[in-house]
């Protein structure tokens, strides 16, 4: 995968959460490092514990 599909993958993603679909996929790079991986494993895991704590909330 080149620069400019990560970037690509990366811009639409961000455009499905900011018009309201979430994905909880991580998309990284094959050259990523170990402590970017868990990097993005982490903000995915916590935007996640976020969404379920809002929805909670919501509910009640």
């Amino acid at each position: 995968m080149s620069l400019l599909d990560t970037i690509r993958e990366m811009v639409k993603e961000e455009l499905e959460e900011a018009m309201g679909k979430k994905s909880r996929a991580t998309k990284q790079p094959p050259d990523a490092t170990k402590d970017e991986k868990k990097a993005a494993n982490k903000r995915v895991r916590k935007a996640g514990k976020k969404e379920t704590e809002e929805e909670a909330l919501n509910d009640n």
